[in-house]
Formats: C-alpha cells, sequence, structure tokens
C-alpha cells in the first residue's frame, strides 16, 4: 500500500507545485532598456484563457499566433510608470523551449526617470501563491524585487 502510495505521488498530473515568473529588466547607459520574462507554458496558456475565453496553443511552431494576446495581456498585468505616463515596450521575440515561455521585450521610450511605479501582477489572478520575481540592472546596481498576492506594486527610487 505504501509503495502504491509512493508510486502515485511521483505520476505527474499536469500542473506543478511552482507558481512563479522571472522578469528581468536592464538598463543601459544611454538609457534605453529591454527584457525578458520567464513563466511557465501551461500558466501562460491558462492566462490567456482567462483572459481571452479560448485555449491558446503555445507550441514550438504555432506560439507566434498567439503574440497580439501575449501582448495585450502583458500590458494589462506588467506594466512601468513614471510621472508622464507609462513606460511603452513591445514584444521582439517569444520562444518557448520545454516548459517555459520566454518573452522578450524592448523599452520604446527611455528609462530616464529615477522614480519609477512597476505593476507587476502575472497570473495572480489565477494562482493564489503565484510568486513574481524582477531583477533591474542599470550599470553595476542590481535590485531584486518580489511581486505576490498581496504585493502589486512597487515604488522605484
Amino acid at each position: 500500500m505504501i509503495l502504491l502510495l509512493c508510486i502515485l505521488l511521483t505520476i505527474p498530473l499536469g500542473h506543478h507545485a511552482l507558481y512563479l515568473s522571472t522578469c528581468e529588466i536592464l538598463i543601459e547607459e544611454d538609457w534605453t532598456w529591454q527584457g525578458s520574462i520567464r513563466i511557465f507554458h501551461d500558466d501562460l496558456e491558462d492566462a490567456l484563457q482567462n483572459a481571452t475565453g479560448s485555449r491558446p496553443n503555445l507550441t514550438l511552431d504555432l506560439i507566434h499566433l498567439e503574440q497580439t494576446d501575449i501582448e495585450l495581456y502583458l500590458n494589462e498585468h506588467l506594466f512601468f510608470k513614471t510621472e508622464s505616463g507609462r513606460l511603452p515596450y513591445e514584444i521582439v521575440q517569444i520562444v518557448r523551449t520545454e516548459d517555459v515561455v520566454e518573452i522578450r521585450l524592448k523599452g520604446i521610450q527611455s528609462w530616464k526617470s529615477t522614480h519609477i511605479i512597476v505593476h507587476n501582477d502575472l497570473l495572480i489572478e489565477l494562482f493564489e501563491s503565484q510568486k513574481n520575481i524582477m531583477t533591474i540592472r542599470k550599470s553595476d546596481q542590481l535590485s531584486t524585487h518580489y511581486f505576490n498576492k498581496r504585493t502589486t506594486v512597487k515604488e522605484l527610487n
């Protein structure tokens, strides 16, 4: 009986216990910026289905067809604000590798403000235990920020 229980606990059930996304932002010396977001593909599929009502197909050869829906989702759940408004960005590449979707961003407007408000509630509408980790690097300065159900907005100075 114990052996059977151990076997059942090791069988994948289609969902994982870790709900995590990472976002890395790199600010260049000329204040241009780029970023990279990594999300488990099934979590992103769940989020897009929740947002659009239809299940996307994020397979290697079809993921590019979902770029518009991914952009809409990201613009609603991940944004940066300055005194003059949002810092716009565009998706430059979406890559699916194994279980993860990597979304590469490029800032359209310079990241010149020293006072930025970051809003990051990626996947939090779906998963109570969702954790979002963001690193921001400028020159030799690196800061790490954590977002969850209780903390979706942070002021950076």
